[in-house]
């Protein structure tokens, strides 16, 4: 490994430079007229929100997306500049942020403008809105042209909200099958025409990782990177030949411990594992209070030299037990890699959300700031 662990337990390792490769592809796929927004919500899915931003906008993110005005907030305080939409309703103890920072904010409610023109106004200053149509996620947005009709006479109405973009949310377009997608385009179409017959000319976005990859026909002005920016594909049936994303995200610990477990004897809690001959077992300093899913227990791996060390009992809150029976070379502090690679082999996010029933998204944000986040370029 080219790169030291801030302390001798667990660190999750961030190959910035990687982050920029993934950006670089999924633009590469999309019109040279669409930009890209990078979405760093959620801590940049555990990335750290603040280098992944700064990194992003370097590479050529011309905004970024949050979920809370708090996480865009942070970002500002670290000196970041560049444009920032928060895609979550908005909350009347951070509207005025919104007006002070300068902050895109979702709307779909006419409430949600008034109250915006009322901080502007006293302010003697203007918010910034993109407002959210839903077309199928049944989840936050705009439904019906009812809806939509009542919101653009507020807008009219309010001279101090800019109505600067409309955006959407595809709900599968990482499945094979992109009839409801395109479905949920056309509505969109629909409501972006009555936005331009009442006088408006808001800027579009609508494509997640999924649609970025299989879907650049419906990049319009912008597109959002989630998934994809961090090096995981947002599921199999995307057509992954068209993007060579890079993981971002690594797990380094070492071997804390290593004893002889006899024939019969048992390892972890509810003794769920037990020997059937004598071998040797190794301690990692990580277990799920460090966001190391419980659900590993006997069925994950990880890697000691470049070879699959299987997980042994029941992971721990903060140490889990493997097999280097047949590793001879492990000792007492080598490197064990939890996620990552190693030699010729490789345990991923999504090798991990496999064996727990879930996706790539909750593996990268599960594990807790109990680990330092180490930043690499290459």
């Amino acid at each position: 490994m080219d790169f030291e662990l801030d302390e001798k337990r667990t660190s999750v390792v961030v190959d910035l430079a990687a982050l920029s490769h993934n950006l670089r592809e999924l633009k590469k796929n999309l019109p040279e007229s669409a930009k890209l927004a990078a979405v760093v919500k959620a801590n940049a899915y555990g990335h750290g929100a603040v280098e992944v931003s700064r990194t992003a906008v370097e590479s050529g993110a011309d905004l970024l997306c949050f979920a809370t005005v708090g996480e865009a907030r942070e970002v500002i305080q670290a000196g970041e500049k560049a444009p920032m939409l928060v895609m979550g309703a908005p909350m009347s103890d951070s509207l005025t942020d919104i007006v002070d920072y300068g902050i895109r904010q979702c709307v779909f409610l006419p409430l949600h403008v008034l109250a915006l023109q009322k901080i502007a106004e006293e302010k003697n200053t203007e918010a910034l809105v993109h407002v959210k149509i839903d077309t199928g996620m049944n989840r936050l947005g705009v439904k019906t042209e009812a809806e939509f009709e009542a919101l653009l006479a507020t807008l009219i109405r309010c001279d101090r909200v800019t109505f600067e973009g409309m955006f959407t949310h595809f709900a599968v377009s990482d499945e094979t099958d992109k009839a409801f997608s395109r479905a949920q385009a056309e509505l969109f179409e629909r409501f972006y025409q009555m936005a331009l017959e009442k006088g408006f000319s808001p800027i579009r976005h609508a494509c997640n990782s999924g649609a970025i990859i299989d879907m650049p026909e419906y990049a319009y002005d912008f597109v959002r990177a989630g998934i994809a920016m961090y090096g995981c594909y947002p599921s199999n049936e995307v057509f992954k030949e068209r993007v060579n994303l890079k993981p971002v995200m690594s797990i380094y610990s070492h071997i804390a411990h290593i004893k002889t477990v006899l024939t019969g004897e048992s390892i972890s809690y509810g003794r769920t594992f037990i020997a059937e001959e004598s071998m040797r077992v190794a301690t990692v300093p990580i277990g799920y209070g460090d966001g190391f899913n419980r659900l590993l227990s006997n069925r994950g791996e990880m890697l000691v030299h470049g070879k699959r060390a299987r997980i042994l009992g029941r992971v721990c809150m903060d140490m889990t037990m493997i097999d280097v029976t047949d590793i001879d070379e492990a000792k007492i502090g080598d490197v064990v890699t939890v996620m990552g690679e190693d030699g010729g082999e490789r345990i991923s996010a999504d090798d991990m959300a496999d064996i727990c029933g879930t996706i790539s998204y909750e593996i990268l944000l599960s594990f807790t700031p109990r680990l330092p986040r180490v930043y690499i370029h290459g």
